[in-house]
């Protein structure tokens, strides 16, 4: 019987994930020998990859994004990743195969059953039309849809203006360790569009979550 220590068993490890050493592979092969790598945060993303191979410059994810060698696409555990074009559609069919919303924990989670998530993908489809949605666009139809059928929804993001426009209240979390900051209320009226950030209220409220996150040299900043 083959015997091997744990540090036999890290050390392989870290090689497989191109740790140690790191290697020369460039960003979509990094990608790939990872089979995808988690995006939520831009700043992580570029980290991973760039701690894996030493080829990899500064701003080669964005590269890569911007050049169509990678797709950012959510994926495993319901976050954003980095996959490859090549392997986004296998991945995402097989990941999808396994029906995770027809589970009870997944609805719980995400307030859907069968029936509503049948009807969800009939809409997006019908939404989208053969074309991509950019971020503001997507904004938009989430309050559109939120003014049709109001839910209480629970929102992360790193975007202040983004928290800001959608939100009624935002929580501001302090950085490590993660606390409760603030609970701020926001007093701007519906229906919303970006046309509000011109408004003082908006601004007000984005300039007191950076001084929250950032302290308030960077909030006058």
């Amino acid at each position: 019987m083959l015997e091997i220590s744990w540090p036999q068993a890290l050390a392989w490890r870290l090689r497989r994930h191109e740790l140690d050493p790191p290697g020369q592979l460039t960003v979509d092969e990094v990608v790939r020998r990872l089979a995808g790598v988690q995006a939520q945060v831009a700043s992580f993303a570029e980290f991973a990859v760039r701690v894996r191979s030493s080829a990899v410059p500064a701003g080669g994810v964005a590269d890569a994004l911007a050049r169509g060698d990678l797709i950012k696409t959510w994926a495993m555990r319901g976050t954003l990743h980095l996959l490859t074009p090549e392997e986004a559609g296998p991945a995402l069919s097989l990941l999808a195969s396994g029906r995770p919303w027809e589970r009870p924990a997944w609805q719980r989670y995400f307030g859907m059953d069968p029936a509503t998530m049948e009807r969800f993908r009939d809409v997006v489809i019908e939404a989208l039309d053969g074309r991509t949605l950019t971020r503001e666009e997507l904004t938009i139809e989430l309050m559109r849809i939120w003014q049709e059928r109001p839910k209480t929804i629970l929102f992360v993001t790193h975007s202040i203006p983004e928290a800001v426009l959608l939100a009624d209240r935002v929580v501001v979390m302090s950085p490590r360790p993660g606390r409760v900051a603030e609970v701020i209320d926001i007093a701007l009226p519906r229906p919303r569009d970006f046309d509000m950030e011109a408004r003082n209220e908006f601004q007000a409220a984005t300039r007191r979550i950076r001084e929250l996150i950032f302290g308030s040299r960077s909030a006058r900043a």
